[in-house]
């Protein structure tokens, strides 16, 4: 036999199998290689396996190879390999080449049996014929009893690990069972250092995550502090701008931004001061006609349609006329003038006309075509005009041109025809309106000694001077049988039938012009301090609607005074209204001559109680579904105190009057229960509750003198009684009636704190001390109680002793009726004014005037289901908005708008905020 020297052998073994039996031999290979092996190596051993199938022919050089620089050669025997060309091969060049002690049998399948010197051939299937006699004794044959199942060929399985032993054993030259053993502990090694890896890894991948945690943490505290800085300073520039519309879009953009109590108190001042208006229509321009000489300040005129439904506006030196639904809030159409500059704009006040002009004569509109009907010559650029009441003449005076005796210009509207007037007697100039008839025309004139408005008969064009109006003004309006006129700081109201003046009003400053609705009721002014001021038909009452940046030079009015345009020199257009709110969801009227004293609110109700009786009115509708009766007993009860309670669902009402009280049902307006007890309202502090449902509906807490009392509501039976050592009692409980505060010493400042269970009110708790106890409240989850002292200071205190806080409202400003808010995080006091508390903070978030308001007859406000404060100052219960996110739905229903262009880029310098209106 010749034997192959291989100074370095390439592989420790060579397996040698039929393809047909190639799963066992992966398997095979995957155990010899894997079995015992140490650690950063890729293989125990190296071993050589054809993956390939061979077709007939002679062995290729690789597997030759392969086989030659093996140590060993292990035949997976089986009846496949025993027929196999390739194995035959195999092993007959293993025989050629190499000796049979490194020749090894692993038993895939069929038998395999020694006998005497050799192999049993008669009984031996799975080994090929060739090595019949080779063997000197009886080789390492070792079986695979697994390879049956070839779920069971894997290392994990006891059977093939111990036959994979046997086989790398002689091999690597270690016994079997320390292989057994090193494969254990090196996979034990494995599996620790495995499990340290990961749990390393865990740990590094806990730190990155922590320090990305921590980094976005850091991030988003930048960011938020970020916001934060940004909202405080814009808010500052909102408290502190001066044009309403861009102080509205910053104090909701400082809202955006990061609600914080300066943006809270930004967005309540806003809307405080733009409460008159119902929409800016056009928002003024930065820069107005810089080109423009000094001396020709731009023009921007505005009229309203009689029945309010339509505005008609043109600002500076543009040809067009844009017209505006009032009611869907947006430009609807636009007329185009021939020339650029509109110099008067009004409406006939029929409101089927349109009338303009544009410096060289007057264009004809009809309103419902939007189509020009007609053009009359007038040069002027600064025309004064005025239409007859029946809209059927047109007026118009040069305005620019000083006093003449040159007659004014009249035209028929029907048929363009003008009617020529006479010589004036006298030099005459604007103003220039008609007498409610339309018969005369009443024309200004300044003598040296007088000033009047002479009358001219438009019929006959002949002059009236004997029955000239001694009305001073360079301004006057006529409207409802009525004209006004302005001469500086005086106003004077005359009655033109009667040809006497009826009111007159000193404004401090001067007006620069009037408007009068036509029907009488309203009076508008715009004085020298760029403010719009409504009035009554006696001058009395004044309302700010406005405060412009620039001098207003267009002013209009609805036919009934709800409606008051505006416009300034700005270019900017608002559409005002005296008997609009923004501050307030509801308005309605009050219901004859209530002297009020107390208010509740409860489910969709409010009842409104004074001498006159208590009214019960639907806060959906704002209309009063009955009057209940205030007093079972005679006389005057205007010295008694009355309060009111309703349950949550607004279906019972308790009334005391004195020590006099009752159980209503409001659904059928029955009295249900009455009863009484001994009560001076003097032993009580100003604010005491009075009255008040528990939880569960069946019992009130009502004053008595030495303490509260608990009535059984369905048999009017007293069920309990909170004994008051101290003076000036009273009490007040939170929104469900569970939570109970009890004065129990006004005058030492001692409130003890009571739960009610459904059956007995227990002592949990006292708080207070030290103060004079004016009025108290109780925040919605019952943890915090706020009063106020004798001296207009507001604590606020909670049962755990952790907040301490003291309020103190301005100056001239006492402390009102206190309420929280649903939420707990604001506290409303409201006497004459309403002011809101940031809670967690103490710091004043702003405060509200409350029209009509009556200090003398102040009521608590009092809170809907859903959050709105009703506020009955007037006789009747008005809701207002008190959550910040109302102001900002307020501010952007009135068209203020999202900051833009320049504004945007000066105001937030590239910083990115949500969008104010935008949803």
């Amino acid at each position: 036999m010749t034997h192959i020297s291989v100074d370095a052998p390439g592989h420790d073994a060579f397996i040698s199998y039929s393809h047909a039996d190639k799963d066992v031999a992966a398997a095979l290979y995957k155990g010899l290689t894997r079995l015992a092996r140490p650690n950063f190596r890729r293989r125990a051993m190296r071993v050589f396996r054809d993956a390939e199938s061979l077709s007939a022919g002679s062995l290729p050089k690789s597997i030759e190879r392969g086989l030659l620089d093996s140590r060993y050669f292990i035949l997976l025997a089986s009846p496949n390999a025993a027929r196999s060309e390739w194995v035959r091969r195999e092993v007959g060049l293993w025989q050629e080449h190499r000796s049979p002690e490194n020749f090894l049998i692993a038993v895939a399948g069929g038998e395999v049996n020694w006998g005497d010197g050799d192999f049993d051939w008669s009984r031996t299937n799975a080994l090929p014929p060739g090595l019949s006699g080779w063997f000197d004794s009886e080789p390492l044959c070792v079986p695979l009893a697994t390879a049956r199942r070839r779920d069971a060929l894997s290392l994990r399985h006891a059977e093939f690990r111990s036959a994979v032993c046997k086989l790398a054993a002689p091999v690597r030259d270690v016994p079997p069972d320390e292989l057994d053993s090193e494969d254990i502990r090196l996979h034990r090694r494995r599996k620790y250092v495995a499990r340290s890896l990961v749990a390393l890894l865990c740990v590094l991948t806990l730190i990155a995550g922590v320090a990305s945690i921590l980094a976005v943490q850091q991030r988003n505290r930048a960011e938020d502090q970020a916001r934060v800085a940004l909202s405080r300073a814009l808010a500052a520039e909102s408290l502190a701008q001066p044009n309403a519309r861009l102080a509205a879009q910053l104090a909701g953009v400082a809202y955006s931004s990061a609600p914080t109590t300066q943006a809270r108190g930004a967005l309540m001042a806003a809307l405080n001061r733009n409460r008159r208006v119902v929409s800016f229509v056009r928002p003024p321009e930065k820069e107005v006609h810089a080109n423009r000489p000094a001396a020709s300040p731009p023009q921007s005129h505005v009229s309203l349609s009689p029945d309010g439904s339509l505005l008609a506006f043109a600002a500076g030196e543009d040809a067009r006329i844009s017209l505006w639904d009032t009611r869907q809030h947006r430009v609807i159409g636009e007329l185009r003038q021939p020339q650029p500059g509109v110099q008067a704009l009004q409406f006939t006040p029929d409101g089927r006309t349109l009338i303009a002009h544009d410096g060289g004569g007057f264009q004809i509109w009809d309103v419902a075509t939007r189509r020009q009907v007609g053009d009359l010559v007038h040069e002027s650029p600064f025309p004064r005009i005025a239409v007859s009441p029946d809209s059927s003449l047109l007026a118009a005076i040069d305005g620019d041109a000083g006093a003449s005796t040159r007659p004014p210009q009249v035209w028929d509207l029907r048929t363009g025809e003008e009617t020529l007037l006479a010589e004036a007697p006298v030099e005459v100039s604007a103003p220039l309106v008609f007498t409610p008839d339309g018969r005369r025309l009443l024309v200004g004139h300044a003598g040296s000694t007088t000033s009047a408005l002479l009358p001219v008969d438009v019929a006959t064009g002949s002059w009236l001077p004997q029955e000239a109006l001694p009305a001073t003004g360079g301004e006057a309006a006529a409207g409802g049988g009525l004209l006004v006129v302005s001469d500086g700081e005086q106003v004077q109201l005359w009655d033109l039938a009667n040809r006497a003046q009826v009111a007159s009003l000193h404004h401090p400053g001067g007006v620069d012009s009037v408007a009068i609705s036509a029907d009488g009721s309203t009076v508008a002014i715009a004085d020298r301090s760029f403010r719009v001021i409504a009035l009554d038909r006696n001058l009395r009452n004044p309302v700010q609607l406005t405060e412009e940046t620039t001098p207003v030079l267009g002013l209009a009015l609805s036919a009934n005074g709800d409606l008051v345009a505006v416009a300034a020199t700005d270019n900017g257009v608002s559409l005002l209204s005296a008997r609009s709110d923004a501050r307030v969801i509801s308005q309605p009227t009050p219901l004859g001559d209530l002297e009020l004293e107390a208010l509740a609110v409860g489910g969709r109700r409010a009842v409104v109680a004074g001498a006159g009786g208590a009214q019960v009115w639907d806060l959906a509708s704002g209309t009063v579904e009955r009057t209940l009766p205030t007093t079972t007993a005679p006389g005057d009860i205007s010295s008694w105190e009355i309060r009111v309670a309703l349950n949550s669902a607004g279906t019972r009402l308790a009334l005391q009057v004195g020590g006099q009280a009752g159980i209503w049902d409001l659904d059928t307006g029955r009295e249900l229960q009455r009863f009484s007890g001994t009560y001076d309202a003097q032993n009580s502090i100003y604010g005491s509750a009075g009255i008040r449902f528990l939880s569960g509906d069946y019992a009130v807490l009502v004053d008595r003198d030495r303490g509260p009392e608990i009535v059984d509501v369905r048999s009017g039976d007293v069920i309990g009684k909170v004994e008051v050592p101290g003076l000036k009692g009273g009490f007040a409980t939170d929104r469900e009636g569970r939570t109970v505060a009890v004065v129990e010493d006004g005058a030492l400042g001692i409130i003890g704190v009571y739960r009610w269970d459904g059956q007995e009110l227990s002592r949990v708790g006292e708080v207070g001390g030290g103060f004079r106890v004016w009025d108290l409240a109780i925040s919605p989850d019952g943890g915090r109680i706020a009063f106020t002292d004798i001296d207009n200071r507001i604590f606020l205190r909670d049962l755990d002793g952790t907040l301490a806080t003291e309020m103190q409202p301005p100056e001239l400003s006492g402390a009102g009726l206190l309420t929280f808010s649903p939420d707990g995080g604001t506290l409303i006091d409201g006497d004459d004014a309403i002011r809101f508390w940031d809670v967690s903070t103490g710091a004043l978030i702003g405060t509200w005037a409350v029209d009509g308001a009556n200090h003398v007859h102040s009521t608590r406000p009092a809170l809907t289901d859903d959050g709105d404060l009703v506020v009955a100052a007037t006789g009747a219960p008005h809701r207002w908005a008190v959550r910040p996110d109302q102001w900002r739905t307020a501010l952007c229903a009135l068209g203020a708008g999202e900051l833009q262009g320049p504004e945007r880029a000066q105001h937030l310098g590239g910083i990115e905020v949500s969008p104010a209106c935008t949803p």
